[in-house]
């Protein structure tokens, strides 16, 4: 399925956007809502690279889960 990556993509954000409302949580005297709506803004140019690492580490993950499933070389004759 192609669209697994979009779990890990997902997964980073949230990562992301928790670590960072709760750093600015603990360094500014800001409600949690306020830190929260922060993050999700400041995560938005970040965006793009973490979708990219997203695609890089779920390459990675499935060859490494299951590296014969996407050989280059197939034991199956050609079909014209």
């Amino acid at each position: 399925m192609p669209l697994r990556r979009n779990y890990i993509s997902y997964g980073l954000a949230l990562i992301f956007i928790i670590g960072l409302a709760g750093l600015l949580r603990a360094l500014l005297p800001w409600s949690i809502q306020k830190a929260v709506i922060w993050a999700v803004l400041l995560f938005l140019p970040a965006a793009p690279l973490i979708a990219l690492f997203s695609r890089v580490l779920w390459i990675y993950l499935d060859q490494a889960i299951d590296p014969a499933s996407h050989s280059l070389i197939s034991n199956s004759p050609l079909e014209l």
